[in-house]
């Protein structure tokens, strides 16, 4: 294929390669470290290295002629807005992708293979349902998938948020994929509305943003549930006063992960309401 563009030698950043680095892989440490405790010495310096390294790196890219990442994309609010809906996706996907297998090995006590099994539809139908909300986006623009989207979500988050060791496999099954469903609906039409707000000049600096953000709020989402189920499991545990049973553990990992499940849900809310917002602001305002 013969080369359309116009290319040019890109200066890259060391300064700023270093600042984001530290940055956010501190932020991301700390929240692992957090599983022990957010009082811990450790786990608090690592966190204020990390906000203030973002700190140098974002001020770098105000005075640099090639910053690593542009960050006036952030003048445009449905961009922000379609930004903070696909980064509450990752947190909702991470978050269940991270704890159902441990509910379901450990606290409904399922093999390994029964847990992979289970969660086996809800992950074909996401991967499905991309290319269908890519059409309908087409056709219809993103209202009629992010809106109806967060519903779908909040409504299998309620049923996850009440699941015990007893239940049916069947049940979790389509909780799955009804979940995976709505997340393919946001996040289709979440990324590519707030992407087609940028100028074609900002394309590539929206969605390298997006990227970046993914991974460490990623992280952050797996590193968190886990010290949410770590929390309850240990509070259910310490509360015996009896020798602890295998039963006791199932029913100790199950309700940490409601309590997971309860978190999800409270971010799901807040971004039904900024899709809600979304709506209603005008594509061409800027910051």
């Amino acid at each position: 294929m013969s080369d359309i563009g116009n290319t040019q030698k890109q200066h890259f950043d060391i300064f700023s390669a270093i600042t984001s680095t530290i940055g956010f892989g501190m932020i991301v440490f700390s929240f692992n470290m957090a599983e022990k405790s957010w009082t811990n010495p450790l786990t608090l310096i690592s966190l204020a290295i990390g906000l203030i390294s973002l700190l140098f790196f974002v001020k770098r890219q105000n005075y640099i002629k090639t910053p690593i990442l542009n960050l006036t994309v952030f003048k445009y609010p449905i961009f922000l807005m379609g930004l903070s809906l696909v980064l509450i996706c990752s947190i909702v996907f991470q978050g269940t992708m991270i704890i159902l297998p441990m509910y379901l090995q450990t606290g409904a006590r399922l093999s390994v293979l029964s847990a992979g099994l289970i969660l086996l539809p809800g992950s074909a139908t996401n991967g499905f349902l991309q290319t269908v909300a890519g059409h309908i986006f087409d056709n219809y623009g993103y209202k009629r998938l992010v809106f109806p989207g967060f519903l779908i979500v909040i409504m299998s988050l309620l049923f996850f948020k009440m699941l015990t060791p007893n239940s049916s496999v069947l049940l979790i099954v389509l909780l799955d994929i009804v979940l995976m469903a709505g997340i393919a609906m946001i996040w289709t039409g979440a990324q590519t509305h707030a992407l087609n707000q940028l100028p074609p000049s900002l394309y590539a600096d929206g969605s390298a943003i997006i990227n970046t953000l993914l991974q460490v709020v990623g992280a952050i989402s797996v590193a968190t549930s886990i010290t949410i189920l770590t929390n309850g499991k240990n509070t259910y545990l310490s509360s015996l006063k009896r020798i602890v049973t295998p039963t006791d553990v199932s029913k100790a990992i199950t309700l940490g992960a409601n309590h997971v499940f309860a978190g999800l849900l409270v971010v799901s809310f807040l971004g039904l309401i900024i899709s809600f917002l979304m709506h209603r602001i005008n594509n061409t305002t800027t910051l």
